[in-house]
């Protein structure tokens, strides 16, 4: 079987909404052809084919705003890094300018 930490739970749950995405209008349009009344049938193939463009076209807006939203979160991370050194160079400069002074006193 699965070992639970083989998985990775966000692709399977992008791999599902995926299949439902595409298999839910398809089993919709099947059952339309299958229903005596035109008014009906078209009714349901617009609703089939208005919820597979609607999917794809949010799962993609998804996928960009969470890659927008992963590089701001790297930048941040490596600002956030950079910020630090800077302060520990800092740091250490003035220590060295207080030794400086301590010894020149001495």
């Amino acid at each position: 079987m699965f070992d639970k930490d083989s998985v990775d739970w966000g692709q399977a749950r992008i791999l599902l909404a995926a299949a439902l995405l595409v298999i839910v209008p398809f089993l919709a349009i099947f059952i339309a052809s299958h229903v005596g009344d035109a008014d009906l049938r078209k009714t349901i193939y617009t609703g089939a084919v208005t919820l597979l463009f609607t999917g794809l076209f949010g799962g993609a807006v998804k996928l960009t705003i969470d890659a927008a939203a992963e590089t701001a979160r790297k930048r941040e991370a490596d600002a956030t890094f950079v910020a630090n050194i800077l302060s520990d160079l800092k740091s250490v400069y003035d220590r060295v300018a207080r030794a400086r002074v301590l010894i020149g006193c001495a």
